[in-house]
């Protein structure tokens, strides 16, 4: 099949993912997904995932496979199928206005699985199709002449800049922080520009490994969003001097 013929006959997604078929179905194999733009060359054994739950899709990968005598992976398609439409899923159903305590429950329930920090929970809560703050937050590292700095670590600016505490895990409050005002992400943009220059120019900071504390970049944040204050060197920046947010603050105060 011909590159053109792949893309119409694949549903345009995001993220095209692909089951080879002539792997094992066995749980636990490894090597069996793989992720593909539509104009690379995809194999032939190579089964787009929209196809379990797309009855056309399917029946034109099993006639193609059947008409180059591949009968063995064609008839694999139905079990994988098969596989995933039977696969018990857990769901807990749970009935509550607040947000602190979904979060806090979401949280229990999910120790054992992959981690989801605050930046992923907020995005959840606050994702609209031309509003996600995994792009937004990714934008903003691209401004940057600085290193790369995590989603958490914004998502703590943002709640040092809205006066709320860092380490409280209810949501709620940012979330409706986000949703009354417009110009927060743009201050958080500017005010992290302005930090991070400041690091670079007049500290010889140039990303955050060079910090010795995650919060002192969370702080200068703070200043640049409600102080505007950077005529004075910061000596807390040196890893033995200790200090905390209140200090670096202190210390920043011209």
């Amino acid at each position: 099949m011909s590159p053109d013929e792949r893309q119409n006959a694949a549903p345009e997604r995001r993220w095209a993912t692909y089951f080879d078929l002539e792997m094992s179905l066995r749980e636990g194999d490894e090597g069996r997904f793989h992720l593909a733009l539509h104009h690379d060359d995809v194999p032939e054994t190579w089964l787009p995932m929209a196809a379990l739950y797309d009855g056309r899709l399917r029946w034109d990968y099993q006639q193609r496979l059947y008409a180059g005598g591949r009968g063995n992976l064609a008839n694999k398609i139905e079990h994988l199928e098969k596989a995933f439409k039977d696969y018990p899923v857990t769901l807990v159903p749970m009935t509550t206005d607040d947000l602190g305590e979904a979060a806090q429950s979401f949280q229990r329930i999910n120790r054992q699985g992959t981690h989801m920090g605050e930046a992923h929970m907020l995005r959840a809560l606050t994702y609209e199709p031309d509003f996600d703050l995994d792009e937004i937050f990714g934008r903003l590292n691209g401004r940057l002449a600085w290193g790369e700095i995590p989603n958490d670590i914004f998502v703590l600016a943002l709640k040092s800049i809205e006066g709320l505490d860092l380490y409280d895990g209810d949501p709620e409050p940012l979330v409706d922080a986000l949703k009354r005002s417009t110009g927060l992400l743009d201050l958080l943009t500017r005010s992290v520009e302005q930090a991070t220059s400041f690091l670079r120019e007049r500290c010889g900071i140039y990303s955050m490994a060079a910090l010795p504390y995650d919060v002192q970049l969370i702080a200068l944040v703070d200043v640049a969003a409600n102080r505007k204050l950077w005529s004075s060197p910061i000596s807390c920046l040196n890893s033995r001097s200790g200090c905390g947010p209140r200090r670096t603050r202190s210390t920043l105060r011209v």
